[in-house]
């Protein structure tokens, strides 16, 4: 056997040991080995690879779409500031004046009773302990 031989031999081995480092990689990022092309010919069966590889893809979105619309609504939920299980007992803010009122969850005049968490954790975060979700019901009186 001659050293050229030998040499050729320890190639082939690190062409097989960087195949394999990129299959690992391509399974570690979820990519498809194969290069497809839109519209293109795809030989010996891999368009149905393609295709389940398509569906995951979608599925991923359709996961970041839902956990999207989450994050917003819950951007979007209102809460009272409840002080005392009575009627009347819900904290509110004067816009004009910035003073604080305890009295009932109806919005009239210049008062706010309904606030985002947001808005809740910027005026005290101590107020976010007595904050209660808006229930649809209530959106719907306003």
């Amino acid at each position: 056997m001659t050293r050229k031989t030998i040499e050729t031999r320890l190639d082939s081995r690190n062409a097989i040991e960087r195949y394999i480092d990129k299959l690992q990689q391509a399974n570690d990022t979820d990519e498809t080995l194969f290069d497809f092309q839109t519209g293109g010919y795809i030989p010996n069966g891999y368009g149905k690879q393609r295709e389940q590889f398509i569906k995951a893809e979608l599925e991923k979105l359709d996961d970041k779409k839902r956990n999207y619309e989450q994050e917003l609504k819950e951007l979007r939920q209102l809460y009272y500031l409840k002080v005392t299980d009575d009627g009347w007992g819900y904290l509110n803010l004067h816009l004009n004046e910035e003073v604080w009122k305890v009295t009932t969850k109806e919005e009239i005049n210049a008062y706010q009773t309904r606030f985002t968490k947001e808005e809740i954790m910027d005026i005290n975060e101590g107020l976010w302990s007595i904050a209660v979700p808006v229930e649809e019901d209530d959106k719907c009186d306003a």
